[in-house]
Protein backbone atom coordinates (compact mmCIF):
# COMPACT_ATOMS: atom_id res chain seq x y z
CA UNK A 1 0.00 0.00 0.00
CA UNK A 2 1.01 3.46 -0.82
CA UNK A 3 0.62 6.64 1.76
CA UNK A 4 0.37 9.93 0.47
CA UNK A 5 1.45 12.65 2.23
CA UNK A 6 0.95 16.37 2.06
CA UNK A 7 3.30 18.78 3.11
CA UNK A 8 3.05 22.06 3.51
CA UNK A 9 5.83 24.67 1.87
CA UNK A 10 5.91 28.20 4.26
CA UNK A 11 4.57 31.20 1.95
CA UNK A 12 2.90 28.97 -0.41
CA UNK A 13 -0.45 30.02 -1.85
CA UNK A 14 -2.98 26.86 -1.42
CA UNK A 15 -4.52 26.18 -4.99
CA UNK A 16 -7.86 26.85 -5.92
CA UNK A 17 -10.19 25.90 -8.38
CA UNK A 18 -11.80 29.03 -8.62
CA UNK A 19 -11.05 32.34 -7.27
CA UNK A 20 -13.47 34.43 -5.49
CA UNK A 21 -13.38 38.16 -6.98
CA UNK A 22 -16.03 40.66 -5.37
CA UNK A 23 -15.47 43.00 -7.85
CA UNK A 24 -17.28 40.94 -10.03
CA UNK A 25 -19.42 39.97 -7.68
CA UNK A 26 -20.82 43.48 -6.06
CA UNK A 27 -20.18 46.62 -7.25
CA UNK A 28 -19.08 49.68 -5.35
CA UNK A 29 -22.44 51.37 -6.23
CA UNK A 30 -24.43 48.05 -4.86
CA UNK A 31 -22.39 48.21 -1.62
CA UNK A 32 -22.91 51.99 -0.63
CA UNK A 33 -25.90 52.15 -1.82
CA UNK A 34 -27.32 51.09 1.73
CA UNK A 35 -25.26 53.64 3.19
CA UNK A 36 -26.45 56.76 0.74
CA UNK A 37 -30.42 56.02 1.85
CA UNK A 38 -29.63 55.96 5.47
CA UNK A 39 -27.53 59.14 4.76
CA UNK A 40 -30.71 60.81 2.73
CA UNK A 41 -32.72 59.49 5.77
CA UNK A 42 -30.97 61.30 8.17
CA UNK A 43 -31.01 64.48 6.10
CA UNK A 44 -34.27 64.55 5.16
CA UNK A 45 -35.32 64.26 9.08
CA UNK A 46 -32.27 67.01 10.24
CA UNK A 47 -34.16 69.33 7.59
CA UNK A 48 -37.40 68.22 9.00
CA UNK A 49 -36.32 68.98 12.39
CA UNK A 50 -34.81 72.39 11.16
CA UNK A 51 -38.08 73.32 9.50
CA UNK A 52 -40.19 72.47 13.01
CA UNK A 53 -37.77 74.66 14.89
CA UNK A 54 -38.18 77.74 13.00
CA UNK A 55 -41.34 77.34 12.78
CA UNK A 56 -41.59 77.17 16.42
CA UNK A 57 -39.20 80.29 16.55
CA UNK A 58 -42.11 82.38 14.61
CA UNK A 59 -44.95 80.92 16.89
CA UNK A 60 -43.02 81.56 20.26
CA UNK A 61 -42.39 85.40 18.52
CA UNK A 62 -45.99 85.92 17.11
CA UNK A 63 -47.36 84.92 20.48
CA UNK A 64 -46.11 87.45 22.19
CA UNK A 65 -46.21 90.30 19.62
CA UNK A 66 -49.68 92.86 21.28
CA UNK A 67 -52.92 92.47 19.73
CA UNK A 68 -52.67 95.64 17.80
CA UNK A 69 -49.05 94.32 16.12
CA UNK A 70 -50.52 90.93 14.94
CA UNK A 71 -53.96 93.14 13.76
CA UNK A 72 -50.62 95.61 11.63
CA UNK A 73 -49.77 92.07 9.99
CA UNK A 74 -53.34 90.80 9.76
CA UNK A 75 -53.25 88.33 11.82
CA UNK A 76 -55.29 87.80 15.33
CA UNK A 77 -54.20 84.97 17.88
CA UNK A 78 -56.42 82.28 16.30
CA UNK A 79 -54.19 82.89 13.02
CA UNK A 80 -50.62 82.28 14.86
CA UNK A 81 -50.29 78.79 14.54
CA UNK A 82 -50.82 78.48 11.07
CA UNK A 83 -48.85 81.65 10.05
CA UNK A 84 -45.99 79.72 12.52
CA UNK A 85 -46.12 76.80 10.31
CA UNK A 86 -47.29 77.84 6.74
CA UNK A 87 -46.45 81.59 6.68
CA UNK A 88 -50.05 82.55 5.83
CA UNK A 89 -53.09 83.19 8.17
CA UNK A 90 -55.64 81.11 8.39
CA UNK A 91 -59.19 81.53 7.26
CA UNK A 92 -60.87 80.87 3.75
CA UNK A 93 -61.19 84.66 3.36
CA UNK A 94 -57.33 85.04 3.79
CA UNK A 95 -54.80 83.53 0.93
Amino acid sequence: MTETHLVHTPGAQPAMDSKINLHDSFSTQQMTAPLRRLGGALVTFLAGMADGFRAYRRWQRLVLMSDADLARMGLDRRGIAQHAMFGRPEGPDRQ
